[in-house]
């Protein structure tokens, strides 16, 4: 049986060791949500969107295109936005 896949695109990034790169009450929180998903045995996905090259980073129409054509072939079964990375997503949002 296959894991359920959850993404969270937005802000989140981790170190090697496991702790966050960058700690804001926005960041802690998602990836609060994505451990307590994984704790229920979901396979999570946290996609920075700084880590993406500074020209597509900064043009949010490109950041939506080079997520459609990242889970074009792997689609997840929820994606958790939130209100600090919505206007990055908003045309992935609505593929």
């Amino acid at each position: 049986m296959r894991k359920k896949k959850l993404l969270l695109p937005g802000y989140v990034s981790i170190c090697p060791d496991g702790s966050l790169r960058q700690v804001t009450g926005g960041i802690i929180y998602d990836f609060r949500v994505g451990e307590f998903f994984r704790k229920q045995g979901w396979e999570i996905e946290y996609f920075h969107f700084q880590s993406l090259a500074y020209p597509i980073y900064i043009t949010r129409f490109l950041v939506n295109i080079s997520l459609i054509l990242r889970t074009r072939k792997n689609v997840p079964d929820l994606v958790l936005v939130d209100e600090g990375g919505h206007q990055q997503t908003w045309l992935f949002n609505r593929w």
